[in-house]
């Protein structure tokens, strides 16, 4: 029987849902795969509801009190996420504070108030949420801020018919580039340089898939279905700021006549970025936040690399990028390498000079030798570094 009991959480306001609308994106030619639409309906940001945990702890169990409070400070710094597609940044959420309760059961009062469900009648704990002593985990982690050079349009069907027939996607009324959509281009991005610099086909595909995952396609009965294992790549979702949506009417063109074709007219509403007053610098638009779990040289090479054609406008940002949207400028990045050797992680700072990504802090002959060992074309054992797979896992 399992020691921690946990309760349905109740939510505090009326909940908001959306729909939201995806795709599979084909690796190799960049767009959508064939029957692979997908639909999801999420909660929107901003909802808050109850936590209730309750761990029963015996005699012989006091190691769980360290843990169960561990677990505590866990939900308040956001470490733990809620639901599925959490690696693409769904269920991030922090505890504002927690309310604890210690209740013994050699006492009467404590035991007749936790019969008579008035737990929260007893005088608080002197308990607090504690962190573990050591931080065994390593990653490596990038925080970016972008320009957007052109407009931006991650597609969302509106609900209302007076709508244009296509909007960028948005969250409680706010623009928002999902951690799919960023995780989608990031990856078929890093799998195109893994190719161009000289990695053979299959070799790149199995390397990129052990950082995002495999790729879930539907198969026939007759063909085994595939191992599946959780990607080491976490991308979260962020709001794009300081832009504004513009109305557009467009039509589709004969390519034979040069003519627009019958009945191809459309519109559609993306965002632009604005100025903002009495500000004499550039203010970013975008946030990227990457974080690669159990990072080898050669993959924090490629992610370099990756983020380097970002930075000067050689990848694009969502939908219509073959008509100049989504096209970005770096404007700030920090990169953090965590190693479970050390305490502290190794920070390196980027920033735009002249339309260029200089390095303004840290030493960059690590980052240099990452670099020369992705060109090295390296080839890792497959499944050397995938988790063992469990059944019933809620993230992808």
């Amino acid at each position: 029987m399992s020691a921690l009991i946990v309760a349905d959480a109740h939510v505090c306001k009326p909940v908001k849902t959306a729909i939201r609308d995806g795709v599979r994106v084909d690796i190799k030619s960049g767009s959508a795969a064939e029957k692979a639409k997908f639909d999801v309906e999420v909660v929107e940001r901003d909802t808050e509801f109850e936590l209730r945990l309750e761990c029963v702890i015996r005699s012989e169990d006091d190691d769980l009190v360290e843990l169960f409070l561990a677990l505590l400070h866990g939900f308040q710094q956001g470490d733990i996420r809620l639901g599925a597609r959490t690696r693409r940044g769904y269920g991030r959420g922090k505890v504002a504070s927690w309310e604890i309760r210690d209740l013994q059961m050699k006492c009467p009062a404590d035991v007749m108030a936790w019969l008579r469900g008035e737990v929260w009648s007893r005088p608080k704990s002197c308990l607090k949420p504690i962190s573990l002593p050591s931080d065994q985990r390593q990653y490596f982690r990038i925080e970016a801020e972008f320009e957007l050079r052109t407009s931006l349009l991650i597609r969302s069907s509106p609900a209302d018919p007076e709508a244009p027939d296509m909007v960028h996607l948005e969250s409680a009324e706010k623009p928002v580039v999902p951690g799919s959509s960023f995780a989608g281009a990031f990856r078929h991005r890093a799998a195109l340089i893994a190719t161009t610099i000289g990695w053979s086909e299959d070799e790149d595909e199995d390397a990129v898939s052990e950082m995002f995952g495999p790729v879930h396609e539907q198969e026939s009965n007759e063909t085994q279905q595939r191992d599946l294992w959780a990607s080491r790549v976490w991308i979260e979702e962020e709001l794009v700021k300081n832009v504004k949506p513009r109305w557009q009417n467009r039509v589709a063109i004969d390519r034979f006549t040069g003519g627009s074709l019958q009945n191809a007219l459309f519109n559609e509403k993306p965002v632009f970025p604005i100025c903002l007053k009495n500000s004499k610098k550039p203010a970013p638009n975008l946030w990227l936040t990457l974080i690669l779990e159990e990072p080898e040289d050669a993959e924090i090479g490629l992610l370099l690399l990756t983020l380097r054609d970002f930075w000067h406008g050689y990848a694009a940002l969502g939908g219509e990028t073959s008509n100049g949207r989504g096209t970005l400028q770096g404007f700030k990045a920090e990169l953090k390498l965590k190693r479970c050797t050390s305490s502290d992680a190794e920070v390196w700072e980027f920033s735009q000079v002249c339309n260029r990504m200089r390095l303004v802090q840290g030493d960059n002959s690590f980052l240099e030798s990452c670099v020369k060992k992705a060109q090295c074309s390296p080839k890792l054992p497959k499944g050397s570094r995938r988790p063992v797979q469990a059944k019933g896992a809620t993230d992808a």
